[in-house]
């Protein structure tokens, strides 16, 4: 399986006794815009980052004021900056 973000290969996860437990890596969300995307341990960090900082982003009340709109565009703005940090390392 390949990754939705960095199109490298998926490392499946093993149990103890080297089965394969897990083959599908992680949610992509929001790092990735295709429906049920995936990605690597790797890229995941950056997910998480992404999914960190756009919660942030939310509950600042700073953000909050200067509404709805102004909310939306500093997500993408997180989005696409993680995103370029996922792809530098390729």
């Amino acid at each position: 399986m390949l990754c939705d973000v960095c199109k490298g290969n998926i490392k499946p996860r093993l149990n103890e006794s080297g089965a394969v437990v897990w083959d599908k890596g992680h949610n992509a969300d929001p790092l990735s815009f295709i429906p049920n995307a995936r990605c690597c341990d790797v890229c995941n960090e950056y997910v998480l980052q992404a999914r960190l900082q756009i919660m942030f982003a939310i509950s600042d009340p700073k953000t909050m004021q200067s509404g709805k709109k102004r909310s939306c565009k500093r997500q993408l703005n997180i989005i696409h900056h993680c995103i370029d940090q996922a792809l530098q390392g390729y």
